[in-house]
């Protein structure tokens, strides 16, 4: 199970908590990832694989902590759900599809000015 943190976790430990214990207790059944999750996840219009490294919900909404593989921790970011699609072949094929409209290909070599002259 991963280990979810609520608006609650981080409040004093009074008993006007907007969460309910019950609540808490159905997060799980409720976020639709999971920590260390593959997932794909929308930066500007490209679709980039990442892995879900935490989750929260606070403030009745969920975010997710993601590190995008093949890429340096100063790349981490929290996200909100609406950025994020599941790791699926159908959505392997969207984002190949957004890599080769807008040059992103993995192999793509972009051509190179000549630094000669032409004398």
């Amino acid at each position: 199970m991963a280990n979810i943190k609520t608006s609650s976790d981080v409040s004093d430990n009074s008993n006007n908590s907007s969460t309910s214990q019950t609540e808490i207790e159905n997060l799980n059944s409720v976020c639709p990832y999971e920590e260390g999750e593959k997932v794909f996840a929308f930066h500007t219009a490209c679709l980039y694989e990442a892995k879900v490294k935490h989750i929260e919900y606070k403030h009745k909404r969920w975010r997710f902590f993601l590190h995008y593989l093949g890429w340096k921790k100063s790349w981490d970011e929290w996200v909100v759900i609406d950025r994020l699609m599941k790791h699926t072949e159908e959505n392997m094929q969207k984002k190949l599809d957004l890599d080769k409209k807008y040059g992103n290909e993995k192999n793509a070599k972009k051509p190179r000015a000549s630094t000669k002259g032409s004398n």
